[in-house]
């Protein structure tokens, strides 16, 4: 991070960021104090910036006039919310310049209030000069979100029947691991898209009332800062690296059971320290008491919250994650704003290795950290369990669809049921009736035998996968194969109506023997 590429506007304000009671502690605001007799008012200061042939610039008007730069700062506040000034170009060894507006004009009766072309000044804030001043986007949707999903999870709570004073006092971690949080069992189970909503979890109100009161009171500050985009860039990064540095080193309890982790603290203390590293690149276009008094409380905030930290409950893997990463992607972020051609490519390839390097950190030691060790030989215990079970369950499913399918076909061709039809049939033959209306009545009743022995050779086909039901389909589809030849050799010859000779009776008598013989071991499994 440099400073030197870094043009931007210094707020107009004596007051640090902000922080939550819970993860940050306000200190009372201590403001420059100023003369009042040196301090300019509105109007004077009005009158010199519409005096300016250009920009008007504060700092240099400080130096020449020898009014403390300190004391601009309040009458150029109202005058910008009054809408008569208005942020023009930065300018390196100058600082901010500040031009009049039409409005500004017009209260000192100037061309806009004859109605002559106003003069040319820059919208309020532009881009290069690195501060957004439109309303907050980012921080509200951020708000919402949290408040949201917290409810959602509670009326989940209320219908699962655990109770909503339970989950309000963050005492149902079922209902915290359906809503999104994140353990290392989850995450050994493929489950990464925890890393993200885990963000989102709060374990009871107070945590989250803890946490919205932090986002509300710094996400203002760092949007106006940083910008909507880059807020938002910061927020998902510093959540992501929170999650995986906590899980990376904490994945278990001391009782060897996983930590269940859920909050926006992480992503908080990235917020945080964007605001510590745009102090520390901007520090220069401050004056040197708000600088001084903002870097003073800057830290005392940081040094406090570092306590926090280690309260047990408290993630400090998370915080430490969160607060890292946001202090690097604000610099990238800046970088990418401000560098050259060659920076800013630098800086993009960067920002998109950051998350890549949580995740593969965390899967590194998800592989071969000694902290996953127990979190590793559970899972696998549990995967063991889980293919088991689901074996059994395969074989069950394999033996009940042989049951329902192929099972009362085969009885339907039991030697014990074909033998009446196939002895018809032959003493049929053997009278000299293969042309009578018994016979007829005969075939259709071996035709029928024969039809079902061959759909269960079909439905016999296909092997299962488990080795002693497939064993027992063999033999049975063995059987029910010689089973239709004997039926289709009898079927012949009742076709034939004639007196079958002696070699065709012989034939016909072999077939079923043969049939009966693979009977033996064909049955229900």
């Amino acid at each position: 991070m440099n400073p030197g590429d870094r043009p931007t506007a210094a707020p107009n304000t004596s007051t640090p960021p902000p922080a939550d009671t819970a993860e940050f502690v306000l200190e009372p605001t201590t403001p420059v104090e100023v003369d009042r007799a040196a301090r300019p008012t509105a109007a004077e200061v009005l009158g010199w910036v519409a005096g300016s042939r250009g920009p008007w610039f504060p700092s240099a008007h400080a130096r020449a006039t020898g009014i403390p730069r300190e004391a601009l700062d309040e009458p150029l506040n109202e005058l910008r919310a009054a809408g008569l000034v208005a942020v023009a170009e930065w300018v390196r060894g100058l600082g901010q310049g500040y031009a009049i507006t039409p409005e500004g004009l017009a209260a000192r009766g100037g061309p806009a209030a004859a109605g002559g072309p106003p003069p040319a000044v820059t919208p309020a804030l532009p881009e290069p000069v690195g501060v957004d001043p439109r309303p907050p986007v980012v921080t509200p949707a951020l708000l919402l979100a949290n408040v949201l999903w917290f409810f959602a999870g509670l009326v989940m709570a209320v219908r699962a029947g655990a109770g909503g004073w339970a989950y309000l006092t963050g005492r149902d971690p079922a209902a915290l691991g359906r809503l999104g949080a994140v353990t290392g069992l989850d995450l050994l189970a493929g489950d990464w898209w925890r890393l993200g909503t885990n963000c989102f979890v709060h374990v009871g109100l107070l945590h989250l009332a803890l946490n919205v009161v932090a986002i509300g009171m710094m996400g203002p500050l760092a949007e106006l800062l940083w910008g909507r985009w880059r807020l938002a860039a910061i927020y998902a990064l510093s959540g992501l690296a929170g999650g995986c540095l906590a899980m990376a080193l904490h994945p278990t309890q001391e009782s060897g059971n996983p930590v269940l982790l859920a909050g926006a603290s992480g992503a908080i203390w990235g917020v945080m320290t964007s605001l510590a590293a745009w102090l520390l690149l901007f520090r220069a276009e401050l004056s040197p008491a708000l600088a001084t008094d903002w870097g003073r409380r800057m830290a005392r905030i940081l040094v406090l919250n570092v306590g926090i930290s280690f309260v047990p409950g408290v993630s400090w893997e998370a915080h430490l994650g969160g607060g890292a990463a946001g202090f690097v992607a604000a610099g990238l972020l800046n970088a990418l704003r401000f560098g050259d051609r060659w920076r800013r490519a630098a800086a993009a390839a960067l920002l998109g290795l950051l998350p890549a390097g949580c995740v593969g950190g965390l899967m590194w030691a998800m592989r071969d950290g000694d902290a996953w060790a127990p979190l590793r030989n559970r899972a696998a215990a549990a995967e063991a369990a889980r293919l088991a079970q689901a074996e059994v369950d395969r074989v069950r499913a394999a033996v009940e669809e042989h049951n329902r399918e192929a099972a009362p076909l085969l009885d339907a061709i039991r030697p014990d049921k074909v033998h009446p039809a196939e002895t018809r049939g032959r003493n049929l033959l053997m009278f000299g009736r293969g042309r009578s209306p018994a016979a007829a009545e005969s075939r259709a009743e071996v035709a029928g035998l024969r039809d079902t022995a061959a759909e269960l050779v079909g439905k016999l086909a296909d092997p299962t996968g488990v080795a002693p039901l497939d064993q027992l389909r063999d033999k049975a589809r063995a059987y029910a194969d010689a089973r239709r030849r004997a039926l289709d050799r009898l079927l012949g010859l009742l076709a034939a109506g004639a007196v079958p000779d002696a070699a065709a009776v012989k034939a016909l008598k072999d077939a079923q023997a043969e049939a009966d013989r693979a009977w033996p071991g064909a049955g229900r499994p």
